[in-house]
């Protein structure tokens, strides 16, 4: 197939998959989490600031700073009263971050959902709408990170987004009014800014020079990874790996490279980062949920992704501890089919072992192929220092959906590289036999999968 058609064909299947999820939406079971947003938002739904700093029933009533807003409110000061009527309309519609480690822009935007005239399934549907949206927004995002990857082998980006979309955990997230499928797309985002930096074809606007300062790219740069950290709090876990790559491409290990434009220019981008999301910033440590990287819900029903201070003695122990949480980290989170599947051991392994092998392949290849490949290495030798030290756990939660993009085009890649020694008269026909086989295996799979989860 041409370009255009792999693309065209990308959109078909993006299509049926969306009128799948919509169709199913809103019979998906519900989790705690999963009306937490929906209670916010109707809970402040037709409150302002000034209403609920005079409500006498808080115990909160007589807090200091209530006291000073009611003084304001009784100046009658049309300025400030315009004031109050703005933050009160923000506020409520990021509601539901006021308590929990949601982000708050994509309630922001899409709050106008949520109505109290809506029953039940009506709620769990419109709020799950922005989920289904990031969904096919991170798989059109992948599809162009491949293309990036796979220079003019269109066939193997339409495969990465084929199992991506098929993927059985990120159909999960993709039908929860939480915000993990946004944290997919601003976790892929960030690979593709740091992949596009390092091979050195950035888009124009805001690729970083090592040849003079650029305040202009660096504010937006900067405006860009913020506006991602307000959609989901990862980015400040994986926004780092940006500044040290970029940091350690010019550097090349020599003293003189230190002073350089380009690390003038990351310095900038880390400050507009830090001024734009200083209120964010102020809101996680207030609430402490910088704690929060390591909890029930990140270390398994029995913690068992998490790596304890005791365990850490016994350096087998550690050794097989990231041996075995990286295995099902990647080969759970690929999966397009159920663990009930028959073999389904076995396929979850093969998954594995390629994602595993195309990380070396891509060494012996071209440049785009070697650049993505160090990022690759880098990314897990960096998530395992973070779990190492308990910020984050490591294991097959929907916390790791956000990298899942990552392991498919690894996995690919060495679809390509077997691919590349095969007759060039079979390529095409073992090729479609890979796609029959991903979908097959979905399909068997499908019906146990939303079973699961009425």
């Amino acid at each position: 197939m041409t370009k255009d058609k792999y693309f065209l064909s990308l959109l078909l299947i993006i299509f049926l998959s969306i009128v799948l999820k919509l169709s199913f939406v809103d019979k998906f079971y519900t989790e705690t989490d999963d009306l937490l947003s929906i209670h916010q938002l109707l809970k402040y739904k037709d409150q302002t600031i000034y209403t609920l700093v005079n409500d006498k029933e808080s115990p909160s009533y007589n807090n200091q700073i209530k006291i000073k807003i009611r003084a304001i409110q009784n100046k009658n000061n049309k300025y400030l009263d315009f004031i109050e009527k703005i933050s009160s309309a923000i506020l409520i519609r990021i509601s539901p971050s006021k308590h929990s480690t949601f982000a708050p822009l994509q309630y922001f935007i899409f709050a106008d959902l949520i109505n109290k005239d809506q029953n039940y399934n009506e709620l769990k549907f419109n709020s799950r709408l922005p989920s289904i949206f990031f969904s096919t927004l991170y798989i059109l995002l992948s599809y162009f990170f491949c293309t990036k990857i796979f220079v003019n082998e269109n066939k193997f980006s339409f495969i990465s987004s084929f199992i991506l979309i098929l993927s059985m955990p990120l159909i999960y997230i993709s039908l929860r009014s939480y915000n993990y499928a946004a944290g997919t797309l601003t976790t892929t985002l960030i690979f593709l800014i740091t992949y596009l930096e390092m091979i050195e074809k950035n888009f124009s606007k805001i690729k970083l020079s090592n040849e003079k300062i650029n305040i202009k790219k660096s504010l937006l740069l900067g405006m860009i990874f913020s506006l991602l950290a307000y959609l989901n709090y990862s980015v400040f876990f994986i926004l780092p790996i940006f500044f040290i790559m970029c940091f350690f491409k010019y550097f090349k290990f020599e003293l003189k490279n230190f002073i350089s434009y380009m690390n003038y220019n990351l310095f900038l981008v880390g400050i507009f980062f830090i001024i734009f999301s200083s209120p964010l910033i102020i809101h996680i440590f207030n609430m402490n949920l910088h704690q929060y990287g390591v909890t029930g819900s990140t270390g398994g029903e029995l913690m068992e992704y998490h790596l304890s201070k005791n365990e850490k003695k016994d350096f087998l122990y550690v050794l097989l501890f990231f041996i075995k949480n990286y295995y099902f980290t990647i080969s759970k989170n690929i999966s397009f089919f159920t663990d009930s599947l028959p073999f389904s051991s076995l396929l979850q392994f093969v998954l594995f072992t390629f994602v595993f092998i195309g990380i070396f392949i891509s060494r012996n290849e071209n440049k785009e192929f070697k650049m993505f490949s160090n990022l690759i290495i880098f990314f897990f030798f960096y998530y395992a220092v973070l779990v190492y030290f308990e910020v984050v756990t490591l294991g097959p939660t929907r916390h790791s959906n956000f990298y899942t993009p990552i392991f498919v085009i690894l996995f690919v890649a060495t679809v390509r590289y077997i691919l590349k020694y095969c007759k060039k008269k079979f390529v095409n026909l073992i090729y479609n036999l890979i796609l029959i086989t991903i979908f097959s295996c979905f399909t068997f799979s499908i019906k146990d999968f939303y079973n699961s989860y009425k």
